[in-house]
């Protein structure tokens, strides 16, 4: 699967060069994986380089027939091959016909940028969260105006929702060079490693007698605020509804949220489960799916949850997430932070579940709509005019004067 890079040598044709800070699983990560993927079976030769190979955290998955290799070895100190790395970046940018960053954040933003520019290749960004957020959350300090500088002269940047677009846009680059272009998933996919048949098709009955669950799923950071949801479930215990909490995914704050299950007095009823490599068959049969976010670009959790029938209650932390529950079509949202909105959500569901759960029934088709294929041609043609842009301005004759 993994060309190590350091002596290896690409596949001959035009290619897309995808760059990422790690494999560590996020759904970022997974989002330019699935890209790469989806290129692949097009026909495109995209390839997705790695500046550091880790081996002490989860890694995301990697279809086979996306070549992966790393810049450094692994447990190597990055500070002492960087040059070697960007050396072993600029060739492979050299024999690629566009360089895409796969996160707005990270030393493969910036080591991407600077690649491109020795390899007079064109450059762009996947943007999949609020811009001055993500800067000011996951780079450090010294790094923040650099960064800044990359964003504001990329040649264009692919926003997963609308409401990225004015951060990236306040930042300085044109808005012309951005592009909405929605996440997708494979729902097909999707539901098959959940155990599901195809859509439309009868599913066996959940299991009944046991309480409901509950589940949360995604990087335990701050940005997704599961004490907010820790204590919601604590004031519906407390209102006399038995449920379990069910946390996927690890993190820096897993601790914090340990301490807050701790002081609400919950630790019997929650399960902080970690990383989980295939979460599809927890989610597929929960009573209810719970996005507590306090911000959000375009989640997939929320459409995996779609995708396999589960009803829905999220916080309304951006424009992705009225767009993918059709402002409450598909699930129940409440405002950021609020602890009495999400309480009652949730209790008013586990009560009288009919209501979420009709909305449930209908949001495996509704998923379909948000087709990781379609995103990923609509990219692959923003790039391929990229590309076409910067050969027209090569070949171009010299003015005159």
């Amino acid at each position: 699967m993994a060309d190590q890079m350091a002596d290896g040598h690409p596949p001959e044709g035009r290619t897309i060069l995808v760059v990422a800070d790690s494999l560590r699983d996020n759904g970022g990560v997974r989002v330019a994986l699935e890209y790469a993927r989806q290129w692949r079976l097009a026909g495109s030769p995209a390839q997705v380089v790695a500046v550091q190979d880790v081996d002490d955290v989860a890694l995301a998955p990697v279809d086979p027939i996306v070549p992966v290799s790393f810049l450094s070895a692994r447990g190597s100190r990055f500070r002492n091959t960087w040059p070697a790395a960007l050396a072993r970046l600029v060739r492979r940018a050299r024999r690629a016909d566009v360089v895409l960053a796969g996160s707005e954040t990270g030393i493969g933003l910036l080591l991407a940028y600077v690649a491109a520019r020795i390899a007079r290749r064109p450059m762009a960004v996947l943007v999949q969260a609020d811009l001055d957020d993500s800067i000011a959350t996951w780079v450090k300090r010294p790094v923040q105006p650099l960064t800044r500088f990359v964003h504001a002269h990329v040649d264009a940047a692919v926003s997963v929702a609308d409401s990225i677009v004015p951060g990236v846009v306040a930042n300085g680059l044109p808005a012309e060079r951005v592009t909405v272009v929605v996440n997708g998933i494979d729902v097909g996919r999707v539901r098959e490693a959940a155990g599901l048949p195809a859509v439309g098709a009868p599913a066996d009955p959940r299991p009944a007698g046991t309480p409901p669950v509950v589940v949360g799923q995604g990087r335990l950071s701050v940005q997704k605020d599961f004490p907010l949801l820790v204590r919601a479930h604590a004031r519906v215990l407390a209102a006399g509804v038995d449920h379990r909490l069910v946390i996927i995914g690890d993190g820096p704050v897993r601790d914090e949220i340990a301490a807050v299950v701790t002081e609400e007095g919950v630790g019997g009823t929650v399960q902080l489960a970690g990383y989980v490599d295939n979460p599809y068959p927890i989610t597929s049969t929960a009573d209810l799916f719970v996005l507590s976010s306090n911000s959000e670009g375009m989640p997939l959790t929320i459409l995996e949850a779609l995708a396999v029938g589960v009803p829905i209650v999220a916080t309304r932390c951006g424009t992705g997430v009225d767009l993918l529950l059709e402002d409450g079509r598909y699930g129940d949202l409440v405002a950021v932070g609020a602890l009495d909105e999400l309480s009652a959500a949730i209790e008013r569901h586990l009560r009288e579940p009919s209501v979420l759960g009709e909305r449930a029934r209908r949001g495996p088709e509704h998923a379909l709509s948000f087709d990781v294929a379609r995103s990923a041609r609509t990219i692959h043609d923003l790039l391929a005019d990229l590309t076409r842009s910067r050969s027209a301005r090569r070949r171009a004759p010299a003015s005159v004067a």
